[in-house]
């Protein structure tokens, strides 16, 4: 045998231990979350929580599934999807729909309600075109289903970004802001530690979250129908959040 052959074969027998010790994806799925609070974020603790983390969670709990959770910027996250770098994604649908490289399920996990908050004797909101020549109170980081850049972009908009959800409420009641955009049921929780001020609320949209599995591989398909059959089974069990009694 020459020299050469002989090393090579060494190599090989040399990763042989390291490919054996690797988790294949059926196995272990990596699942890229956004900071996205109260719906997906990390805790003080750096342990990935939120609704949407935990229904992912309990349903990989009850089907033997090995999970990482890994929380990315969104550009990174879909990068991760279309390389197969980031197996699992829970959100809309939006990357999906612009791929061919993902595959998005058909089992709704939360739908998510966006809502115009006003004070109490304001003119109630009716359409888009109410925030012009008027200040409007968002939440910092939050694209708000990309709504965020089409008020950016009206020059007759004043927006003000604001660096917690309390604070937001505080600018409303304190009417420095004539509207503040904010998701409902998380709205609730931060109304009630502020004692529960009256206010008065339109829903702008609703959006549906499911999973978004890569397809580098060419198996999103079967790891999304292992997820949404032990998710049905979850469901009928009453084990997993599928709506907000808020909404």
């Amino acid at each position: 045998m020459s020299d050469s052959l002989f090393r090579l074969v060494c190599l090989v027998l040399l990763a042989v231990p390291l490919l054996s010790g690797a988790e294949p994806r059926e196995q272990r799925l990596v699942v890229g979350y956004v900071d996205f609070p109260p719906f997906t974020y990390t805790d003080d603790r750096g342990k990935a929580v939120g609704y949407l983390n935990e229904i992912t969670r309990e349903v990989a709990s009850h089907s033997g599934q090995k999970l990482e959770f890994v929380e990315l910027p969104p550009a990174r996250l879909e990068r991760g999807l279309r390389t197969g770098k980031v197996d699992v994604f829970q959100g809309i649908r939006t990357f999906a729909d612009q791929s061919d490289r993902m595959v998005a399920g058909d089992s709704l996990l939360l739908p998510i309600t966006l809502a115009v908050y006003q004070r109490p004797g304001d003119e109630p909101f009716s359409a888009f075109e109410d925030f012009v020549d008027k200040r409007v109170g968002v939440l910092r980081g939050y694209a708000y289903g990309g709504l965020i850049e089409k008020l950016r972009a009206n020059p007759a908009i004043s927006l003000m970004t604001v660096n917690s959800r309390d604070s937001a409420y505080r600018v409303l009641i304190g009417e420095r802001v004539d509207f503040l955009l904010d998701y409902v049921h998380p709205a609730s929780e931060a109304l009630a530690e502020l004692g529960s001020p009256t206010l008065q609320h339109k829903p702008l949209r609703t959006l549906d979250t499911y999973w978004t599995v890569s397809d580098v591989d060419g198996d999103a398909r079967q790891i999304l129908e292992r997820l949404e059959a032990s998710y049905a089974e979850l469901k009928e069990e009453g084990e997993v959040v599928t709506s907000f009694s808020s909404q």
